[in-house]
């Protein structure tokens, strides 16, 4: 079942300059599996993430401004999920705002995710573990 979880987020921007915001627009290659898709090219899709993350770090211009930086759902490989965190917990400015999708991974691996982000994940996590009393679903692809 698809499920809005509405979410109040506290950002606090000075609103003396107008916000910074980044798409980037990067090819995903997907290919049908057992249970989905998966990324064709997860380790060149690692590379390019990081190519992005490696000029807003350094921020030349008005990349030190940035507010906000938007990466295309399914983009990043789930095996660089907590790396991708590190880069922006340690290397990204405390002030930018970073969306980013995750390849799809089968429903009891989003469930764990969920778990380790408790706290900010009490709707989804109910709506998922209905989901998995109600039939076998835990290989299901999210």
């Amino acid at each position: 079942m698809i499920r809005i979880v509405d979410k109040k987020v506290n950002l606090d921007f000075s609103f003396v300059n107008h916000m910074h915001c980044m798409v980037a627009q990067i090819p995903n290659r997907l290919r049908k599996v057992e249970h989905g898709f998966v990324l064709t090219d997860p380790e060149e899709k690692w590379l390019q993430i990081q190519g992005i993350l490696d000029v807003i770090i350094e921020g030349q211009g008005n990349l030190k401004k940035l507010h906000f930086l938007m990466l295309p759902e399914a983009a990043l490989p789930f095996s660089h999920f907590d790396e991708m965190l590190e880069v922006l917990r340690q290397d990204f400015r405390s002030n930018t705002v970073t969306i980013f999708g995750v390849e799809p991974v089968q429903l009891h691996v989003y469930r764990e995710l969920l778990e380790r982000f408790r706290v900010d994940n009490g709707e989804a996590i109910e709506a998922v573990d209905r989901d998995i009393e109600d039939g076998d679903v835990q290989g299901m692809p999210v």
